[in-house]
């Protein structure tokens, strides 16, 4: 077997995050009938690459059936490899499913607990979600292994750079995720209404 190069499916995936943070992809559609191309050309010399590589392009089109199924075929076809495995814990992430990529991202750490990638996954993911006692422990592991990294507990309040990623990415998941999204119920909001009015301040 061949092996994808590295850099090459490097540069894919900082493409399709860049087309991932963009709402409305149909300006990049011949950019993914690429990718697809290229992945399923890729099945045949590199199957777990390929696989995965098809499976990021699903998660990025929204298509959650087809992302499951490249992903989770790309694990089979590896024997649980760490790649294939903590690629589809970052889909699951991008795609909102926190818990799934949550569970994902932990096998891929039992793999290979000193990886940077995967604490600092574990470690934003773990605040997310308020799994507190995670949180300090991966946390704890990444100042050990002297690895730089974000921490979500203490941004500086005037960096606006950390902010607006922050909102970016609450924004990304809510628009691909609209189910998570609590519509107000009107008869509970005249409700309020009618409690507030008759209060004095």
């Amino acid at each position: 077997m061949i092996p994808f190069p590295k850099t090459e499916y490097n540069d894919i995936i900082a493409n399709l995050n860049f087309i991932d943070e963009h709402f409305d992809i149909d300006d990049f559609r011949f950019n993914l009938k690429e990718y697809k191309r290229k992945g399923i050309d890729l099945i045949k010399k590199d199957p777990e690459t390929g696989l995965t590589l098809l499976g990021i392009v699903s998660c990025v089109e929204q298509d959650l059936d087809q992302m499951h199924s490249y992903h989770k075929s790309a694990i089979e076809v590896s024997g649980g490899s760490f790649f294939a495995i903590s690629q589809y814990g970052c889909s699951l992430y991008s795609a909102g499913l926190l818990e799934e990529a949550w569970d994902f991202g932990l096998k891929a750490y039992n793999i290979n607990p000193t990886s940077k990638e995967i604490l600092s996954f574990l470690v934003k993911n773990s605040y997310i979600l308020g799994k507190t006692d995670y949180y300090r422990k991966f946390k704890e592991e990444l100042i050990h292994l002297k690895f730089d990294f974000i921490d979500p507990d203490s941004f500086p309040e005037d960096d606006e750079k950390v902010l607006s990623g922050m909102i970016e990415t609450v924004d990304t998941i809510m628009m691909k995720r609209p189910d998570l999204i609590i519509e107000q119920d009107p008869d509970f909001e005249a409700l309020v209404d009618e409690l507030v009015d008759g209060v004095d301040v």
